[in-house]
């Protein structure tokens, strides 16, 4: 196993003079390195065996936070309270966690990526949080995105809890996020007004959480934890796949 782990982060695309480029907040890289392991950054391709052998290139994935994913992923018109969309990008990470569950690779969902991670298996979004009248925090914080703007409440037992602890001051940048959780998920974290923000699969090494750590990882002892302990299961997680394909 190589000493320093290599973690795929998908990005966003944006149309300029009709030419698509992509992109990423390099925050993301910065985390990533802070844990001493690799970043790089994977393209947005529609080609699902370039995706899989990009895929086996890399030890963990973590989506990253965007656009809107387009309704029709989870059998919903699109509403007006909705926002853009990245229909590329929805195919692309689409195949990505076909190719990355089928590989057995860890995952890591942050903002729009937890979105994506219970879509894909099975789950259902708020097209906007303005739906649920239950949700009153401020959710699309203004100011700094590297300080908090409201608590979490922790289950314990669970991924952030073993970081956290019974809860954690997170910031706060969103207006969709999760209302049918997808089978085999355990809610492992909420906003003080209900909004889901932490999730892992049951069996799978997959862990999403609605907040933004790499904008907070310089300011939040928490935060950085966050992506050292991902690490690590990242770590363990291709020391038993090496182990096992040795034996």
């Amino acid at each position: 196993m190589r000493q320093r782990l290599v973690i795929g982060v998908t990005g966003g695309s944006t149309n300029v003079e009709g030419f698509v480029r992509g992109g990423i907040n390099e925050l993301y890289f910065k985390a990533v390195e802070a844990t001493g392991n690799t970043p790089i950054m994977l393209p947005i391709i529609q080609d699902a065996n370039s995706i899989a052998q990009m895929v086996s290139l890399c030890d963990g994935l973590i989506l990253t936070g965007g656009v809107d994913i387009h309704p029709r992923y989870y059998g919903e018109e699109i509403l007006k309270e909705c926002g853009d969309f990245d229909c590329f990008r929805d195919t692309f990470e689409w195949h990505l966690l076909e190719a990355v569950k089928k590989q057995n690779k860890p995952i890591l969902g942050i903002c729009r990526g937890i979105q994506m991670l219970n879509v894909f298996f099975g789950g259902t979004l708020y097209q906007d949080l303005g739906l649920n009248p239950n949700f009153l925090l401020m959710h699309h914080q203004k100011g700094s995105r590297g300080y908090g703007s409201h608590w979490i409440d922790i289950k314990e037992g669970s991924f952030l809890h073993a970081i956290f602890g019974s809860k954690a001051f997170v910031n706060s940048y969103h207006h969709q996020a999760i209302k049918e959780v997808a089978p085999h998920f355990k809610v492992t974290a909420q906003s003080r007004d209900g909004v889901i923000e932490g999730i892992e699969h049951m069996t799978l090494p997959v862990w999403g959480v609605q907040f933004h750590p790499e904008m907070m990882f310089e300011n939040d002892e928490g935060c950085r934890h966050l992506f050292e302990h991902f690490s690590i299961k990242v770590k363990e997680h291709a020391t038993c796949i090496t182990t096992s394909e040795e034996q």
